[in-house]
């Protein structure tokens, strides 16, 4: 069983290679599947008219001691994301760009003043022109079979914001389309889980490879 899956939504891909575990005897009841991700992703810098409007609402939405407030729930949100990510992934360059992203948000979780946080938000505000980001991540998960063309993998609850993840494969014989889905689920009801909304995302296999053009200037981090 493999395929190269494609996102309708961005410019990414998803390969996946799934062989019968040693407890399934050679049949497909249960199969070990190697997913590998690549994403490519542009940040365009914005202009000083945005940096100056991007200002003020930071200004705006975290004034005084109530927004020093929401800005550390916001941040311990982005951690808890983080700490969830670092649960599933292993290569030390992916590790370390998590880290980077760690040590931005920390700096945010430690201000104390509306200023602290607005100079801290603002940093990250501001990135390279016109700059790609690509980032590659493998992952593998152990699926059951559940009818003829479906297989399923649960993981969780796990994490500070107790997420299920639920991973379906799909395939339609009569087009030879693989489908791939992952339904995110959050049980947690810890307040610096509530940013984190149920989320759905879907692949499929195509007979044609999509084409899009980036114009990138320049690699801002790549990450194998």
């Amino acid at each position: 069983m493999s395929a190269l899956l494609y996102s309708p939504d961005s410019v990414d891909t998803m390969s996946m290679e799934c062989r019968p575990t040693a407890a399934a005897r050679n049949s497909l009841r249960e199969v070990d599947c190697v997913f590998s991700h690549l994403l490519v992703t542009k940040e365009v810098s914005p202009t000083p008219q945005e940096i100056a409007e991007g200002e003020a609402e930071l200004r705006k939405r975290y004034a005084g001691d109530e927004g020093v407030r929401k800005a550390y729930a916001s941040c311990r949100s982005g951690l808890a994301y983080l700490n969830e990510v670092q649960t599933v992934t292993t290569e030390p360059s992916k590790l370390a760009y998590l880290e980077r992203e760690r040590a931005s948000l920390t700096r945010v979780c430690e201000c104390s003043t509306s200023d602290c946080v607005v100079a801290a938000m603002l940093d990250l505000l501001v990135e390279p022109r016109h700059a790609c980001t690509i980032t590659h991540t493998r992952f593998e998960r152990v699926f059951k079979r559940e009818s003829k063309n479906k297989w399923v993998s649960v993981s969780g609850p796990g994490g500070l914001c107790g997420i299920v993840l639920t991973l379906v494969l799909t395939y339609d014989p009569k087009e030879e389309n693989w489908t791939y889905t992952q339904t995110r689920v959050v049980t947690s009801d810890d307040a610096t889980c509530k940013e984190f909304t149920p989320q759905v995302t879907a692949y499929s296999h195509h007979r044609y490879m999509r084409r899009a053009l980036m114009n990138c200037e320049t690699i801002k981090r790549l990450l194998p």
